[in-house]
């Protein structure tokens, strides 16, 4: 009997959240290293093995290269980076400076999309059940106030849409394409929290429907849509009926064609979500190594974290993931209180 069909579906929600969470804070002092595991020993002198607060300098960091006004790469003239939302953070952002993405964050800390991730959770939880219009005035309240993250980069879907948004469009028109940045797979990280909010209180028709939902909450993508949609359908497979990974992920590829049109942001390492379930089925039930792989693959590793880190956190379950990644996280307690109430609204 697996792991997994020996866990509870609370278990497996619980594992699911924090595995992503964990997953997100151990890669991402590594993130977009594209000289993987070379660069990585490079700059840190050994593989990651636990948290590491991130370099401050990132040479081939793009950042200095991205539009602080919008989306991609751009103009440093715009200031919705660092006046609208990533508040003070726009001087990281230089074309003159080569920062680290995440060189504001501590070691143990969670990147933005792993703070929204966090925020969905505490939404649902409030609200016991996933509302379109009551998360985006929370996303936007998020993203707007100062201080509710330590995060230096934001990508180009949430610097569309609050350009949008000062431009005076209506919010719910705000998500945007640049049919380049925006059909990523960070899009598959607010998904995930619908999904697992809806294992037990919607069909699956029903789920497909919210999970799409979410993505247009702060995204213009067709292909995520289809994408998010064979996502729930793996996150179910595993949990809900206890299948083995390796078919949960062949049946949600089969399921989509679109996974092959999900790429990281700047079009760079398309097939993402393939990767990232290529990794899990290698550490099927080896939590730890699993995480730590993808961290010290580089490249995409957060957001190849959020499928990697689910899926793995809800296979083994939150009772067998190891409790110093569990206490190291940034916010631990926090965290914890935040799934706990999340658990107990949905499950």
């Amino acid at each position: 009997m697996s792991i997994r069909r020996m866990s509870s579906c609370a278990d497996g929600v619980k594992g699911a959240l924090h595995g992503l969470l964990i997953a997100d804070a151990l890669a991402m002092p590594t993130h977009w290293y594209y000289g993987g595991p070379r660069q990585v020993i490079a700059c840190y002198g050994a593989p990651i093995h636990t948290y590491v607060k991130p370099s401050e300098k990132l040479a081939g960091s793009i950042m200095n290269k991205s539009a602080t006004g919008g989306g991609g790469r751009g103009s440093f003239g715009g200031s919705v980076i660092g006046d609208v939302i990533n508040h003070g953070k726009k001087h990281l952002w230089d074309p003159n400076e080569s920062n680290h993405y995440h060189c504001t964050l501590k070691k143990g800390e969670n990147t933005l999309e792993a703070q929204l991730v966090r925020l969905l959770v505490r939404t649902i939880a409030q609200n016991r059940k996933f509302d379109a219009n009551t998360f985006r005035n929370e996303y936007v309240s998020f993203m707007t106030t100062p201080g509710t993250h330590n995060d230096a980069y934001a990508s180009t879907c949430h610097r569309m849409f609050f350009a949008n948004a000062t431009r005076g469009v209506p919010l719910e028109d705000c998500p945007d394409n640049d049919n380049h940045n925006v059909d990523t797979i960070d899009g598959l990280a607010l998904p995930t929290v619908v999904a697992l909010a809806s294992l037990r209180s919607m069909s699956r028709s029903e789920s497909d429907q919210a999970v799409a939902q979410c993505v247009r909450v702060t995204r213009n993508s067709k292909p995520l849509e289809a994408a998010a949609v064979a996502w729930n359908g793996a996150l179910r497979a595993v949990i809900n009926d206890g299948m083995p990974m390796g078919e949960a992920v062949q049946r949600a590829c089969s399921e989509s064609r679109e996974f092959k049109h999900v790429a990281a942001p700047a079009g760079a390492g398309k097939f993402e979500p393939i990767v990232a379930f290529g990794l899990a089925v290698a550490y099927d039930e080896k939590f730890e190594e699993g995480v730590l792989a993808n961290a010290n693959y580089g490249g995409e590793n957060v957001h190849r974290g959020i499928v990697v880190g689910a899926l793995l956190g809800a296979r083994v379950g939150y009772n067998n993931l190891p409790s110093h990644l569990v206490s190291g996280l940034e916010a631990s307690d926090a965290i914890a209180r935040e799934v706990e109430d999340f658990v107990a609204s949905v499950v």
